[in-house]
């Protein structure tokens, strides 16, 4: 049993990793007034934190960093995030943007931060459901290995997601936000989202 959850372990978590692709951020540079803009629109995928370092290098000067995305790696999302507190800068949700999943994790990273009326700021929990190639993995590694890939299977999930939590909340701790945030975000499924009033922003510190 040992052997086989090894081996389930190691062909999933390999079959985990987000490739770059046509799907990841757009880097946007712009002016709002006599404010430099850096957008980050689109898909977090593995592989933007660096574009990102790279983008704020080309640009030169930027005052605050723009938010329309519906989300994506969580990993990638939180370094984005730091890379945006190393810097001092400030961070906004634009009116008639989304910031959704990780995006919202992203921007916390701000030192002062703004979500503009019209705009959402919207969390929900982590997942692998929506990841497709990840779940025809799960279903080939069950097929292959019976009832003890089904075992593995679950440990590994059951893992991840206490291993994605962790992170989370040592995130929030780093930004000086407020752990009940991950209450509703916890309490979301993953293709719902639940959209934060104000009032609930003000008192998760967001």
């Amino acid at each position: 049993m040992k052997h086989i959850l090894q081996y389930c372990l190691i062909f999933m978590a390999a079959s985990s990793i987000t490739v770059l692709d046509a799907n990841a951020l757009e880097f946007q540079l712009g002016k709002k007034d006599a404010l430099q803009i850096l957008l980050l629109k689109g898909k977090f995928v593995d592989g933007d934190s660096g574009r990102f370092s790279e983008a704020l290098r080309r640009a030169g000067r930027v005052d605050e960093i723009w938010f329309d995305s519906p989300g994506g790696s969580v990993l990638e999302g939180m370094e984005i995030g730091r890379k945006i507190r190393n810097a001092q800068l400030a961070t906004r949700v634009p009116n008639g943007s989304v910031c959704a999943s990780i995006c919202a994790f992203a921007f916390l990273g701000g030192v002062l931060r703004q979500v503009d009326p019209g705009s959402k700021f919207v969390v929900h929990m982590f997942s692998m459901a929506g990841d497709e190639d990840f779940v025809k993995k799960v279903e080939t590694v069950i097929k292959q290995k019976g009832p003890a890939g089904a075992m593995a299977v679950i440990m590994f999930i059951e893992q991840s997601s206490a291993k994605v939590a962790r992170m989370q909340a040592d995130y929030l701790l780093e930004m000086s936000i407020s752990l009940r945030l991950l209450f509703p975000n916890y309490d979301t499924e993953h293709t719902e989202g639940y959209v934060l009033s104000r009032a609930e922003m003000a008192s998760y510190n967001v």
